[in-house]
């Protein structure tokens, strides 16, 4: 039987047959496919999506429904190499995305013999090459493993610990940058955020045209420079502020997330970069409830600092508040909650990236309330915006491009409402 984790969302809905299903599911897709479904190292979603959707109560049949169209573009799980990892050899083949199942089948076995909080101190908290690759991949390395945490699934913990193995450490560089130390009185993120806008030192850290947004920064010495205001934002190891400082980073991340489109646009955008950082922020109370005070605070540092880094090399985009607290969404809500709207969407999407930030913005709005509107505006304005839901009029996808540039904005397809 899965068990739910009290520190996220819970819905009406899962049985036991859909419990079943899913941890059927899980099992099938772990013994059959690879974690990566192509050479650039692009990850298998398969739970990404099925978990949101059991979650707000998908039954059997839509389940296997989502596992089937997520298969058809997985590839087949990777024999084990002759010489397989150990903890002794544990660090040579980090960054090997070949080495995936040898990993994940270290980690299944340390798993039936090991807590997993002993597991995560051992080999992500205290193994600094591990812990520079957990929010690296776009921050999937931890959104797995959240998984697992989330409903006690080892098969999963072990897979996501397996992917960060096999994830390059480029992130790290970013959050364990030397000069990101705790310093002074903490300011607040936006203040932080609008320093970072002021500063022309940036100009020169990012262009539009960069193939790699993380990386072409770090090697103009944007890590060192993001790193001079991410430290500013302290976290201390206990509880009260913990909790603080948690709720600061989920108002400037869902800010980031939802408020980049400008007045006057007939569509929105979302940063396909920011988002993870948002659907990521679903598991950090989940982290928080298992992990020591002194972990959580460097994981919601890290996280921090992983963010500004997406938005600063997304060119800086300005946030604009007032013109998504105003939208009016497409798909005209439930009269009697707006929220049901969104759960309903969730469970039918064919977009998983949809199905985890819905339920992220619906785990928001459950711990913090309303926000003035931000969490719920966000997911209908993703609703109608982003492709996924049947029967939407959207034509687009995630933005990849930097929508603090201008070149960003240019023309593209808006729903035709005919």
């Amino acid at each position: 039987m899965l068990k739910k984790n009290n520190t996220s969302l819970n819905f009406p809905g899962p049985t036991k047959d859909s419990r079943n299903k899913l941890n059927e599911l899980i099992k099938r897709n772990n013994e059959n496919h690879n974690i990566f479904f192509n050479d650039r190292g692009f990850h298998n979603h398969l739970v990404h999506h099925l978990i949101p959707a059991y979650n707000v109560g998908a039954t059997p049949d839509r389940l296997e429904d989502i596992y089937k169209m997520q298969s058809k573009i997985q590839r087949p799980r990777q024999p084990l190499h002759e010489r397989t990892i150990t903890k002794e050899n544990f660090n040579n083949h980090l960054s090997d995305r070949s080495y995936w199942s040898d990993y994940d089948n270290f980690f299944q076995n340390l798993l039936k013999e090991s807590k997993v909080t002993d597991v995560l101190t051992e080999y992500l908290f205290r193994n600094q090459a591990m812990y520079d690759r957990v929010f690296s991949g776009v921050v999937h390395p931890f959104i797995h493993i959240g998984y697992g945490l989330e409903y006690d699934i080892p098969i999963l913990i072990a897979e996501g610990l397996a992917m960060c193995a096999c994830t390059g450490d480029y992130q790290g560089k970013i959050y364990s940058c030397k000069e990101n130390i705790q310093s002074g009185v903490s300011k607040s993120p936006r203040q932080i955020f609008d320093e970072i806008k002021s500063d022309n030192e940036f100009v020169n850290l990012t262009r539009y045209e960069d193939e790699d947004r993380i990386e072409d920064f770090i090697k103009r010495g944007g890590d060192k420079a993001l790193s001079k205001y991410t430290s500013q934002w302290n976290v201390k190891p206990d509880r009260d502020d913990l909790q603080n400082k948690l709720r600061e980073l989920y108002e400037i991340t869902g800010l980031t997330y939802g408020s980049l489109t400008p007045k006057g646009k007939e569509y929105f955008k979302f940063d396909f970069y920011i988002m993870h950082c948002l659907t990521s922020a679903y598991f950090l109370p989940i982290y928080l409830d298992i992990v020591t005070p002194e972990q959580s605070a460097l994981l919601l540092k890290s996280h921090f600092s992983t963010l500004a880094s997406f938005w600063v090399t997304a060119g800086r985009p300005a946030f604009h508040l007032d013109h998504l607290l105003t939208y009016e969404p497409h798909i005209k809500p439930n009269k009697n909650n707006p929220w049901l709207s969104v759960i309903e969407a969730v469970m039918i999407t064919n977009d998983e990236h949809m199905a985890k930030s819905l339920r992220t913005l619906l785990l928001a709005d459950e711990m913090y309330g309303d926000f003035n509107g931000l969490w719920l505006k966000s997911a209908q304005a993703t609703i109608d915006w982003v492709k996924g839901v049947p029967g939407s009029v959207a034509k687009q996808f995630w933005s990849f491009s930097r929508l603090g540039y201008e070149q960003s904005w240019g023309p593209e397809e808006t729903p035709d409402e005919s």
